[in-house]
């Protein structure tokens, strides 16, 4: 399983830097989220959040909003729809739109992020009733508040784990 990880984040980071013209983009991602997790999400306002597995978005809002939207029916879950705004012009953080690769590209208009991606958590609304929007920026490699905690992090970690 590490091998295929590792190949398709390499994959990646080729499609990534294959992009060499800046551009800001928004794409979504609709998923259902247990209350807890979101409550969190909306006490840490204007905080980081990070996603710890590659991360599947879509240019066309009403292909993550059907996502969505499944989650209304389990009680447990409340519907989210993230709203992903991206400035390659300011991050090296891997991602790349899948059209000529993915088996969906036609249907889900796919960009796919790194592993442990990060973004700032921006405006939370109700869009409708059970259905939440999120805004979310994509870092920077300038970014102060993460470019502490890495280093805080880097020194809790210790030399050699890397």
């Amino acid at each position: 399983m590490s091998f295929f990880i590792r190949d398709l984040q390499v994959q990646l980071e080729q499609l990534h830097s294959a992009s060499d013209n800046p551009y800001s983009l928004t794409v979504y991602r609709g998923q259902g989220m247990l209350q807890d997790e979101f409550e969190r999400i909306k006490q840490s306002k204007g905080g980081l959040l990070s996603f710890n597995n590659f991360l599947s978005t879509s240019i066309d809002r009403r292909v993550s909003l059907q996502f969505a939207k499944m989650a209304q029916y389990n009680p447990d879950l409340t519907a989210i729809l993230f709203r992903l705004e991206i400035d390659s012009a300011l991050t090296s953080t891997p991602f790349a739109q899948l059209d000529n690769i993915s088996y969906y590209s036609e249907s889900e208009k796919e960009v796919l992020f790194s592993m442990h991606t990060v973004f700032r958590i921006g405006e939370i609304e109700q869009i409708e009733n059970g259905l939440w929007q999120v805004e979310l920026t994509l870092t920077g490699d300038n970014d102060e508040q993460l470019n502490r905690l890495t280093e805080r992090l880097r020194k809790e970690i210790g030399p050699g784990t890397g």
